[in-house]
């Protein structure tokens, strides 16, 4: 409400008036039309000039009160962002930009919704079954600085930073941060505030970008289809590939023109499109090709993956998905016995050999103990061993077989033995395969 002041005439009860010596004193009290108040948040106030602006978060508007009366300015198209969100912030602080001509509010929560719809990274909806939740944007912003220009009596952009408080003096902006006061205007680095910016060390750049969101809404009843999408004016993002070692450059056409495989990349600075979301599908263009002083490319749909029925981007009711459906049961005669056939791909398998041993003569001496070595040159990788098959020495209790390494001795039946001593067979093994029987014969020469 107003009261009038400075007035020479004071009312009655009954409506009638009486004239003053003294222009001093409260006059009629005039109600203001409407039933908004400023709640609990009086930090949400701000004035500039014959204008007041201020809150009423249990009615989910933002208010201005000047000459013309008082005014919801929410219903300049932001009606249910701030009747969401409002509600649910426990300080909302409202700070006046002499050099913007804003009125800046801010927000320290955002409902999940609006964390995900105004989210700094690129977006993709999951299964769209109620029971499955809302899609999911990479990078969700959580709070957000609101700016309410005059000139053209709408919401013009968001900020990113978040004061604590905030005041002007002269024409100049000022907000706390960290118990600190800095001015705003005077930083030359563009979208860093508190010295946090896109090129800070340890924060998420995306959220430091400059962005805007365009609404193409021509004929929404006709399903359209987007190919390219263009726009006139300052460079594009653009990605640098290096391939292996090399310090050679290639740009992403050449990337695709040559079908390179790029093993590491660094990108520019520049506008790019994060995300390009219909009702129906979503997509986004990395990067933009200059041509003709204006830059395009075409609009890349996103993967499409399924890992549960709601961590899901398929959509079966698209052309290219076939089917009626998702099956629930499947029903039908239960099948114990089936018929599997192995077979071996000789283009990506190796086919093991056998061991091969050949027969060998030892030479012995009758007065002290031989020590031999069967001579074998197989190459095994569980290694090679050996089984003594038969025993048709002279003395076959004179030899002793090592089957893990081939080493064998043998004593003669006396010192004074001479000639042939027999022979005895063995088999070499490499896992299950076996070579063909040897025969090791030994003899004890003629002296």
């Amino acid at each position: 409400m107003k009261i009038l002041a400075k007035k020479d005439i004071l009312f009655n009860a009954d409506g009638s008036t009486n004239l003053t010596s003294n222009a001093a004193v409260l006059g009629q009290t005039v109600p203001f039309q409407g039933e908004f108040g400023i709640a609990t948040h009086p930090e949400s106030f701000a004035e500039f000039g014959f204008r007041m602006y201020y809150t009423d978060a249990t009615r989910g508007a933002v208010l201005r009160l000047s000459g013309d009366g008082l005014t919801d300015l929410s219903d300049y198209g932001m009606h249910s962002f701030f009747s969401d969100n409002l509600p649910i912030n426990n300080k909302i602080l409202g700070t006046w930009d002499p050099n913007k001509r804003n009125y800046n509010i801010t927000l320290n929560s955002l409902t999940p919704y609006w964390q995900q719809t105004l989210g700094a990274g690129e977006f993709d909806r999951l299964n769209k079954d109620p029971l499955c939740g809302q899609f999911v944007n990479s990078l969700p912003t959580t709070t957000t600085t609101v700016s309410y220009k005059e000139a053209i009596n709408g919401f013009t952009s968001r900020k990113v930073y978040i004061p604590e408080a905030g005041a002007y003096l002269d024409n100049a902006y000022y907000t706390f941060k960290g118990g600190r006061i800095w001015e705003h205007g005077t930083n030359e680095k563009r979208n860093t505030f508190y010295n946090v910016g896109p090129d800070s060390i340890g924060t998420t750049p995306a959220y430091h970008y400059s962005s805007f969101t365009t609404i193409f809404n021509e004929n929404p009843a006709v399903v359209k289809g987007y190919k390219t999408l263009n726009y006139s004016g300052t460079k594009s993002r653009e990605y640098i590939y290096r391939v292996g070692a090399s310090l050679q450059e290639y740009s992403l056409a050449e990337v695709q023109a040559q079908r390179l495989t790029p093993t590491s990349s660094v990108r520019t600075k520049g506008w790019f499109a994060e995300s390009i979301v219909t009702d129906l599908q979503e997509g986004k263009i990395k990067e933009f090709i200059e041509k003709e002083g204006k830059y395009f490319n075409y609009i890349k749909g996103l993967d499409t993956f399924f890992t549960t029925n709601c961590n899901t981007n398929v959509d079966s009711r698209e052309f290219n998905v076939q089917g009626i459906g998702r099956a629930t049961t499947i029903s039908g005669p239960i099948q114990t016995e089936f018929q599997v056939t192995n077979q071996i791909d000789p283009n990506c398998s190796t086919i093991p050999t056998p061991p091969v041993l050949f027969k060998a003569s030892y030479t012995a001496v009758n007065t002290q103990l031989n020590n031999f070595n069967i001579v074998q040159t197989n190459v095994c990788a569980t290694g090679i061993y050996f089984t003594l098959e038969s025993n048709s020495l002279v003395n076959p209790s004179g030899l002793t077989l090592n089957t893990a390494t081939g080493a064998f001795t043998y004593l003669a039946p006396s010192t004074t033995y001479e000639g042939s001593c027999g022979a005895f067979v063995v088999r070499a093994w490499c896992g299950g395969l076996s070579s063909e029987p040897a025969s090791m014969s030994i003899t004890i020469p003629f002296t």
